[in-house]
C-alpha cells in the first residue's frame, strides 16, 4: 500500500495559494485544457518541431478517467474533485483528491488524483515559482505507478520533463526519452499518440543544451525512427544556427551521413 504522505504535503502546501491567469508553467508537452487557464500558443518556439496535430481535447479525455476500472465510491469522489477543480475551487479540489488517495490507495485513480495536484501547482507557478518543485513531486508521484494500468503514466513524465527544462536539461531530455517511449509501447492509451509528437518537438532544443552535435542523429533515430529524425535533426540544426553555433550545425548534419546530405550543405561553410 502505497502511502499518501505526499497527498498531505500538497494539500496542506497549497493553502492560501493565489489564482493566476496566465498561463501554465512549466510549458506542457501536451497543451492543458483550456478550462485550467491555459491559451492557445501561437506557434512552437525556436527549435521545436510542431506537434502533428494532436486533438485539443485529448487531456480533457485523459483526466476524464473513462479507463480505468474503480468502484463508484471511488469514481464519485473523482469527479467530485474534477468538478470542483472545474469550477476554479481548487482548495475544495484538492482536499476530495487527497481523500481519493487517503481512502483509496489501490484506486487506479489514484495516478490521476496525483496528476491533478501536478497541474494544478503547474498552473499555480506561473504566480508562485516555488510551486514548481510541488509539481514536480505530483508528476513523480504519478510515474511511479506503471501503465496500462496507469493510463496518465506518459503524459505526467513529459510534463515531468517540463519542470526540468532550463535547468536541468539532462533531466528533462531523459524524461521526454521515457516518455515517448512508454507512449510508443502503449499506443492504445489516451494522449498517447499526442503525448509522443509533443516530447518529441520538445527534444531538439533540449538536445542542443546537453547532447553531443555528433550523436544527434543516432539519439533522433533512435528515439522517434528515422523518419522523424529527419525532422528532429533539421530543429537542432536550426537552434544550433540562431544561437550561432554554426561548428555544432554543421557537425551534427554531417554525422547523419548521405541522408542528411541536402541539409549539411547548407548548415556547413
Amino acid at each position: 500500500m502505497r502511502c499518501p504522505t505526499l497527498g498531505l504535503v500538497f494539500l496542506s502546501m497549497s493553502c492560501g495559494s493565489p489564482t493566476p491567469t496566465g498561463p501554465a508553467s512549466p510549458r506542457p508537452a501536451v497543451e492543458v485544457p483550456s478550462a485550467e487557464g491555459d491559451h492557445e500558443p501561437a506557434g512552437p518556439p525556436s527549435g521545436e518541431v510542431a506537434p502533428r496535430a494532436p486533438s485539443a481535447d485529448c487531456p480533457a479525455t485523459l483526466r476524464s478517467a473513462v479507463g480505468p476500472a474503480a468502484s463508484a465510491e471511488e469514481r464519485e469522489k473523482y469527479e467530485r474533485a474534477r468538478g470542483a477543480e472545474e469550477r476554479g475551487e481548487r482548495a475544495d479540489a484538492r482536499k476530495l483528491y487527497y481523500e481519493l488517495i487517503r481512502n483509496h490507495p489501490r484506486s487506479q485513480l489514484v495516478p490521476l488524483a496525483y496528476l491533478a495536484f501536478g497541474e494544478l501547482f503547474a498552473l499555480e507557478a506561473q504566480a508562485d515559482p516555488s510551486k514548481n518543485e510541488l509539481a514536480r513531486a505530483a508528476y513523480q508521484e504519478v510515474a511511479k505507478y506503471p501503465p496500462p494500468e496507469n493510463v496518465a503514466h506518459a503524459y505526467a513524465v513529459a510534463r515531468l520533463g517540463d519542470t526540468y527544462r532550463g535547468h536541468d536539461d539532462a533531466q528533462a531530455l531523459a524524461s521526454y526519452k521515457k516518455a515517448i517511449d512508454a507512449a510508443t509501447k502503449f499506443p492504445e492509451l489516451p494522449c498517447s499518440e499526442a503525448v509522443r509528437h509533443s516530447a518529441e518537438a520538445r527534444l531538439p532544443e533540449v538536445y542542443a543544451a546537453v547532447g553531443q552535435p555528433d550523436s544527434a542523429w543516432s539519439f533522433f533515430r533512435a528515439v522517434a525512427g528515422e523518419a522523424r529524425a529527419k525532422e528532429l535533426l533539421s530543429g537542432l540544426v536550426s537552434v544550433y544556427e540562431k544561437s550561432g553555433k554554426k561548428a555544432e550545425a554543421c557537425a551534427a548534419a554531417r554525422a547523419a551521413g548521405p541522408i542528411a546530405a541536402e541539409l549539411a550543405r547548407s548548415a556547413c561553410p
